[in-house]
This record gives C-alpha cells, structure tokens and sequence, in this order.
C-alpha cells in the first residue's frame, strides 16, 4: 500500500497545501520552543525558493522534510 502525502508545495506562491489546522496544533504541541507557524510560512518557503533550482528542494515527502526541519529547529532551540 502507498502512503500519499496529502501535504504539496506551490512553487509559484511558495506555500504549502494541504496542511490542516490540527497539523500545526499537534506540531506545536510537539515542538513548544519554535514557532511553528513562521517556519511554515517564512522559513522553509524562502529555503525551498533560494534552492528551486537544486535537485534537493524537490521533495515527495513533504511531512518528513517538515518534522525533519521542526525536529531539528527545536533541538537547537534547547541546547
């Protein structure tokens, strides 16, 4: 069975789709020492847009690369 990422990129807004409000509640929850909402909306667009034309912007699995990101923001965040 394929799992199917609900969550895309548009390329031409540089916005992600498809992510609910319950996403980013449990994200927040999950990851209480960043702002959430801003690496959404400023962080990782402007990443995907500085690197679009960079085979490693062209991501598939768009929840792994943002719980990757969160993850990875938030463990910074605590050190």
């Amino acid at each position: 069975m394929i799992d199917h990422d609900p969550i895309t990129f548009d390329w031409e807004n540089y916005k992600f789709i498809g992510i609910t409000k319950g996403m980013v509640k449990t994200w927040e929850q999950r990851y209480p020492d960043i702002d959430v909402i801003e690496k959404l909306t400023k962080a990782m667009p402007e990443w995907l847009e500085n690197k679009k034309d960079c085979k490693k912007a062209h991501k598939h699995k768009w929840r792994s690369f943002i719980l990757r990101w969160l993850k990875r923001d938030q463990i910074k965040a605590v050190l």
